[in-house]
């Protein structure tokens, strides 16, 4: 059940970034517009990890 459950997310997932990817599309391309967010996911994981990081080297 849980492999079924995953499949279905992955895939809801899927389309869900394709709907994205096609609505930001119609204003700038789509190859910039799946740029720009790969651009702001890689931005907040490095935000994430430099503020854990700062995080655990206080006194």
């Amino acid at each position: 059940m849980k492999k079924f459950l995953i499949v279905l997310l992955s895939i809801a997932f899927a389309l869900n970034f394709a709907l994205v990817i096609g609505m930001i599309g119609e204003c700038i391309s789509p190859r910039q517009a799946f740029y720009t967010i790969t651009d702001e996911l890689m931005n907040s994981a490095y935000r994430f990890k430099r503020g854990w990081q700062f995080k655990n080297n206080l006194p």
